[in-house]
């Protein structure tokens, strides 16, 4: 994996770590109604999608993608 990142450890297990990667500022609107209701995606930093393939998302199965300017 990546740097960056939360370790979460388990009280009663100590010895087992979960690596959560950081995620980016986009989120896509997964076959629901504009961010309300549906699935909301949100990728792994480093790893978004480039304009076309927004493009593409919205024209194939109207899945819509915005910057979240609050998680910063």
């Amino acid at each position: 994996m990546g740097k960056g990142g939360n370790v979460m450890e388990h009280q009663y297990a100590p010895d087992c770590r979960v690596k959560i990667p950081d995620t980016s500022d986009w989120e896509c609107s997964l076959f629901g109604d504009n961010f309300g209701q549906g699935l909301l995606y949100t990728p792994t930093k480093g790893s978004e999608p480039n304009w076309f393939w927004r493009l593409m998302q919205f024209l194939a199965f109207g899945n819509r993608w915005r910057k979240n300017l609050t998680s910063r």
